[in-house]
């Protein structure tokens, strides 16, 4: 019985999708069930497109929007370190990766998923820079050493040394970089990662958390991470979780 069930069901799905012609279906102007609950889209610019540009990127907004997207996260979208081309090895926190386009196609990219009534949410990478960044050379005081005062590679990752949250220097320019993406691109919020790391206080998250929610921006950390305050947010496509604190 439940296979003739089956089969009928089956029979009636085809004759419906026949007999829909030229007719197309669409999902439009989708709203999210709550700030808890909104789908969130990951987004790698360099590989969204073949010609791995924002401007390119911007061309398919309308495309995510009929799948009923709430938010795009885009990946990292600095400057890169050579040693391993990697998006989490920043060179310039204020900048775009030049195969992505400028600061300008940003802000024109936030402003049609805007139009569309899509968030933006840009990838942090608090705990560490490239090895080539300028600071390595400029502002050694910004990074952690060891107790031979070599700086550190956290986890051992080669490309990468570790940022010294204990300098004010150093915090303020992580800051004046997350505003900057505020006011410049009007982005809507962050997705942290390694939140979690030992050498950043929780008072850095406390303070700055309350800087960019007067700003109306958000912070949205790693699923591995419990801060207080947080809900959760889905994922597209997996049944991760990612704690957000919303507005």
């Amino acid at each position: 019985m439940k296979k003739y069930y089956f089969s009928l069901l089956s029979l009636v799905l085809l004759f419906t999708a026949c007999g829909q012609g030229t007719q197309s279906f669409t999902v439009d102007g989708t709203q999210p069930l709550s700030d808890a609950n909104r789908v969130i889209y990951q987004m790698n610019v360099g590989a969204f497109t073949a010609e791995g540009t924002f401007q390119a990127a911007q061309q398919g907004l309308d495309r995510l929007d009929t799948l009923g997207v709430d938010i795009l996260w885009l990946m990292p979208v600095y400057p890169r370190g050579a040693t391993m081309h990697s998006p989490y090895a920043s060179m310039n926190f204020r900048g775009v990766n030049p195969d992505y386009g400028t600061v300008s196609d940003v802000k024109a990219f936030v402003s049609r998923a805007h139009e569309l009534g899509m968030k933006v949410w840009l990838d942090w990478v608090p705990n560490h820079v490239a090895v080539e960044n300028p600071w390595v050379q400029e502002h050694p005081e910004y990074f952690t050493k060891d107790t031979k005062g070599q700086m550190i590679h956290p986890h051992g990752w080669g490309d990468v040394f570790e940022l010294n949250y204990q300098n004010e220097g150093l915090v303020n320019e992580m800051n004046g970089a997350l505003k900057f993406w505020v006011d410049s691109c009007d982005v809507d919020g962050f997705r942290c990662d390694y939140v979690s790391s030992p050498t950043i206080p929780v008072s850095y998250w406390q303070n700055i958390i309350a800087e960019l929610k007067s700003k109306s921006a958000l912070i949205a950390v790693d699923s591995t991470t419990t801060m207080p305050g947080t809900s959760k947010a889905r994922w597209r496509g997996n049944s991760r979780t990612a704690p957000a604190l919303t507005r």
